[in-house]
Formats: structure tokens, sequence, C-alpha cells
């Protein structure tokens, strides 16, 4: 199962913030470079299965303006983008950013994998890095140059 569009999602309102993580990619030929948060979110329509939304960190206001009542409870629309393993959707998680910008996918996982770790990659259903950081590249290849999808 999969996260689409229109399903509800909670994030711990006291996690949205607390793994900050620099994204770096290039576009336009220069190099861009900003801060988003890392935090794991709990699908409520798929059997509270969880993954990761990176969260611009100029665009955490605007998130936590479409959460419902009192929870951070969002309905996940075009305003976001998401990542994948392939196209069965397999390990997808969720960008909340400026959708004028273009990282690739795997700058994100590779992000996720040097702040977390291996466990980090469990919860996205990516089976663990055998070298570490050194493979990592090898790893995600037909991640590498694949852009973000919209809903």
């Amino acid at each position: 199962m999969t996260v689409e569009k229109g399903n509800k999602i909670f994030i711990a309102e006291g996690d949205v913030a607390a793994n900050p993580a620099t994204v770096n990619w290039q576009q336009n030929l220069s190099q861009k470079s900003d801060t988003y948060y890392m935090a794991v979110f709990t699908n409520k329509d798929k059997n509270d299965e969880q993954s990761y939304i990176f969260i611009q960190q100029g665009k955490l206001d605007a998130l936590k303006a479409k959460s419902s009542g009192d929870s951070f409870t969002i309905t996940v629309d075009d305003s976001f983008q998401y990542g994948q393993k392939n196209k069965q959707g397999e390990g997808r998680f969720l960008v909340f950013h400026d959708k004028s910008r273009n990282p690739f996918q795997w700058r994100f996982v590779s992000t996720l994998y040097s702040k977390l770790g291996n466990g980090a990659l469990a919860v996205i259903s990516l089976a663990p890095i055998p070298g570490g950081v050194k493979d990592i590249a090898k790893y995600f290849s037909g991640l590498i140059g694949d852009p973000l999808h919209n809903f």
C-alpha cells in the first residue's frame, strides 16, 4: 500500500521540526540548497502505514495551516509531490515544498540515509545499504535523475 492523493496522514506535531536536514541539488546549472524537516507520518487511510515526509523549512506554516482541528492531520492533495522506489509505488515518501524546485528523488533518500541511517530506510520499505554511505549512489542509481512526481 502507498500513500495516495486524498489520504489523511498524521504527523506528530513534536516531530515536525525535530529533524532538520540540508538537501542539495542542481537546477538551471547552479547549485541549490535548503533546509527540509524530515518526519514520519502515519497514513490513517491505509492501516496506519508509515513513511517519511520532507517539509521545506519556509513552507512549514503553510503545511500547519492545512491541518484539521487540533490534531496535525492533513489530507494529501496536489500541493504535495512524492518519490518512490519503483513504478509500483514501493517506498513512497512525500515532499511538501515550492514545486518550482526540481531536486531529484535520490537527493531526499540520500539525505534521509545520511541523517538517520539504515533504520530510516526500513520505514520506506528500502533494504539497508550493506556498504553504507559509499554505496548509496550505486544502490539508488535508478533514482538519480528521476524527478519527484505530482499527484
